[in-house]
């Protein structure tokens, strides 16, 4: 009897053993690296199981960006608050990301203004480092604005971070007249 007791939690351990993955961790460093080699060899592979995958900021990269950050350009003025997430999203991979809130005014009119969303519906929404600089994707609805902020810190003042906007081609009718959302500008980091 106890003889056979072993041998299924033996069974059962075995099992279970089988049927548990362990997690790969990736740092966001690496992830960046391998992005960027893929330019070059568009066959290789940066996750290999991402349901596994966990981008993890070992080097605590996103803790520079996190704070509330203001800027104007022109007729524009922006206030942007940036929150460090820990394996945050619905999707795969898992990943260490920022998350952002967003208020734009346009002449003293608000125009957007993400403060009230909520965390997994966030904009801009973090989503990984890309040739020195942490990338977001943003939705600003009118005319299809939409695209990817880049950020980038100033190396010689980590008080100001640069705000660069890459549109998608989208659908607008009059586009030639659309002012869209987001220029390039600087921020500063509030105290």
């Amino acid at each position: 009897m106890r003889n056979q007791i072993k041998k299924i939690t033996l069974a059962l351990l075995i099992i279970v053993g089988i049927g548990c993955k362990a997690q790969t961790v990736i740092s966001l460093t690496d992830y960046e690296k391998c992005l960027t080699e893929r330019i070059n060899e568009p066959t290789k592979q940066c996750l290999r199981d991402s349901d596994n995958t966990y981008l993890k900021d070992v080097d605590h990269r996103l803790d520079s960006f996190v704070g509330t950050w203001t800027g104007k350009y022109q007729n524009k003025t922006f206030k942007l608050q940036l929150i460090k997430k820990i394996k945050f999203g619905k999707e795969t991979p898992k990943a260490d990301r920022l998350i952002g809130k967003m208020k734009i005014t346009i002449s003293g009119k608000e125009v957007l203004n993400t403060f009230n969303l909520p965390e997994y519906k966030a904009i801009p929404y973090g989503f990984n480092f890309e040739s020195g600089g942490y990338v977001m994707m943003f939705d600003g609805g009118d005319c299809q604005d939409f695209g990817d902020i880049y950020l980038r810190i100033d190396p010689k003042n980590p008080n100001k971070v640069r705000m660069a906007y890459a549109k998608y081609i989208g659908f607008c009718r009059d586009k030639e007249n659309y002012d869209y959302l987001i220029p390039t500008v600087i921020l500063t980091r509030e105290k």
